[in-house]
C-alpha cells in the first residue's frame, strides 16, 4: 500500500470514531486524558480498516457512531458521573469499558472483534 493510500484510509476511518467520541465527551461536559483518543483509535483501527477495504464502512457508520455513544455511556456507568466530573476518562477506564462491552455483546463493532 502506498503512503498516499494509507494516509487516505486513516483519514476516512479516523473520521468516524474519534470525532463522535470527542463530541459525546463534550456533550456530557467530561474530560478525557490527552492520550485516550489516539489509544482508542489504535484499538479500532484494524477493524475499521478492514471494513473500509471491504467497502462496508459507510453502511456501518450509524452502528459505529451508536456504539461509540454506548462506549461513553458505559464509561459513565462504570465510573459514576459525579466521579468523572472531577477526573478524566483515561486509558484504564477505556480498557475496562471495552472489556465490559465485549463480554456483554457478542459483536460490538468496531471495539470488539467478531468471535
Amino acid at each position: 500500500m502506498s503512503e498516499v493510500e494509507y494516509a487516505t484510509e486513516v483519514t476516512v476511518v479516523d473520521s468516524i470514531v474519534i470525532p463522535k467520541f470527542q463530541s459525546e465527551i463534550r456533550a456530557r461536559e467530561l474530560k478525557v486524558s490527552a492520550d485516550c483518543p489516539d489509544y482508542l483509535f489504535s484499538q479500532v483501527r484494524r477493524n475499521l480498516n478492514e471494513a473500509h477495504r471491504k467497502g462496508e464502512l459507510e453502511e456501518l457508520r450509524n452502528e459505529i457512531e451508536q456504539n461509540t455513544v454506548r462506549l461513553v455511556e458505559r464509561c459513565v456507568e462504570l465510573q459514576g458521573f459525579e466521579e468523572l466530573q472531577g477526573t478524566e476518562i483515561d486509558i484504564a477506564l477505556l480498557n475496562e469499558t471495552i472489556a465490559s462491552l465485549c463480554s456483554e455483546f457478542e459483536y460490538f463493532f468496531p471495539f470488539c472483534p467478531r468471535r
